[in-house]
Formats: structure tokens, C-alpha cells, sequence
């Protein structure tokens, strides 16, 4: 399996898509300070969660989706899976080191704004914007999870649906129309409800108020790592499960 992650590694890393991605937020979050005009009178927290966090949270959702759409599924329209599935290695090492290799990609896609930019705002507006050291590592660490809980979320819809138009297409439908399909589950059933209050698309939301944590307790603080950590597992082997019974042509 390590041959697998390092021969995937060196895909990603020359994936063009990967590197537009990578270069084209660097830019963004290099010179957006440049723009954020008068901030002296926020407080540190306030100007990470507004500035910094808002900016990251549709990004966190969306383009690991489109790195999904061509890094993944192009694989079955070219011919590339049906080569790897009959080099002899198992299904479930080349589901998940390709897993593995598109959270990891995913994961650079998500810290690039929070420190990139943060770092840039702070040497433009001064260091008095460095949030909290704490709320800092928090949200960081938790967006990294929630990243990978969606990359496992976009990986089975790269394997069903094969190709990268459609997974781009679906799952940014999908994306943008959550809140009220999950709203509409709720409603038609709702023995769910707890379960969709929980779910990794409304955690993720509350992300950037994470430092008003205090009015919560310890199991609702916990909760936030507890589902994502179940989701990453439980999508991880209905993954392996579906690619292991798919037919690839």
C-alpha cells in the first residue's frame, strides 16, 4: 500500500488542477489583506471568525469536491482504475490510498487561507489580529477534520458516479440545496431529526463560533469531533464495500 500513496502523491502533486487550486488561493490569500480596509476596532477573534473563516468555510466544501470530480473520477473515464484494479493489488488499498491522498490534498486546499492569509493580514494590519492561540488551533484542527469527513463524502460519489462532470455537477447541487434537503428529510421524518442535527453539513456551520463554546457543555464541545470522526470511518468502509462490487469497465 505504500507504493499506492506515494505513486498517488505524485499525482496529485502534478495534477493541474491541484496546483490552480493551490496557487490561485495562495494568491488570494496573499493580497486580500491588502483590501479588508479599516479594521483597528475589531477584536482578533472577530476579525478570524469574519474575515478569515467565512472566506474558508464555502472553500472547505467546495473545491475538494472539484478536486474529486477530476483527480478521482477522471480515473474511470480514461481507463486508469480498471489498470490499477488489475495490477494486483486489493480494491480496498487502492480505495484507500486514494482516499487518503485526496484528504490529504484536501487538507492543503483548507490551511492555505487560515494561515496564509492570517499571516499576511497580520504583517499588513499588525500583529494585535492574531486571534486567540486556542480558538486558533480549535478551528484549525476542526476544519481539518471536517475536511476529511467530506472528502470521504465526495470520494463515494466520485465512485458511483465515474464521471467528473457529473460528480462536480451533483454534488454541487447537492452542496448548495443542503439545508433545505436535509430541512424536507427532517420534516417527512422525524425520528431523523436528531440525527441531521448532528450531521457533519450543520456542525460544520456552527465552526466559526466556536469561540462562544462556553454556553455549551462538555458533550456538545465533544460532538463536534465525535461525528465527523464517525462519519470519516463509517463512509470510509461503505466506500471500500462499493468499490469492491463495482464493476469497472
Amino acid at each position: 500500500m505504500n507504493n499506492l500513496i506515494r505513486s498517488e502523491i505524485s499525482k496529485l502533486l502534478k495534477d493541474r488542477t491541484f496546483r490552480f487550486i493551490v496557487i490561485m488561493l495562495f494568491t488570494i490569500a496573499v493580497l486580500a489583506p491588502l483590501f479588508f480596509g479599516d479594521i483597528s476596532g475589531m477584536e482578533a477573534n472577530e476579525f478570524y471568525s469574519t474575515y478569515i473563516l467565512s472566506g474558508n468555510h464555502q472553500i472547505v466544501i467546495y473545491l475538494p469536491l472539484i478536486l474529486a470530480g477530476f483527480f478521482i473520477a477522471n480515473e474511470y473515464q480514461s481507463g486508469t482504475m480498471k489498470i490499477f484494479v488489475a495490477s494486483g493489488n486489493s480494491r480496498m488499498s487502492i480505495y484507500l490510498s486514494k482516499l487518503l491522498v485526496l484528504s490529504l490534498g484536501s487538507l492543503v486546499i483548507m490551511t492555505i487561507l487560515p494561515t496564509v492569509m492570517l499571516l499576511s493580514s497580520c504583517i499588513i494590519h499588525g500583529f494585535s489580529m492574531f486571534p486567540d492561540l486556542t480558538f486558533f488551533l480549535q478551528t484549525l484542527l476542526l476544519n481539518g477534520l471536517y475536511t476529511v469527513a467530506f472528502a470521504t463524502f465526495v470520494m463515494i460519489a466520485a465512485t458511483l458516479l465515474n464521471e467528473s462532470g457529473k460528480v462536480i455537477g451533483v454534488l454541487l447541487l447537492f452542496f448548495a440545496l443542503f439545508n433545505s434537503i436535509l430541512g424536507g428529510i427532517s420534516g417527512m421524518f422525524p425520528m431523523l431529526e436528531p440525527f441531521i442535527k448532528n450531521s457533519i453539513f450543520i456542525k460544520y456551520n456552527q465552526l466559526p463560533f466556536l469561540d462562544h463554546l462556553d454556553h455549551f457543555g462538555t458533550e456538545e464541545i465533544m460532538s463536534f469531533v465525535i461525528y465527523p470522526v464517525g462519519v470519516i470511518i463509517v463512509l470510509s468502509v461503505v466506500g471500500v464495500v462499493i468499490f469492491n462490487r463495482k464493476e469497472i469497465k
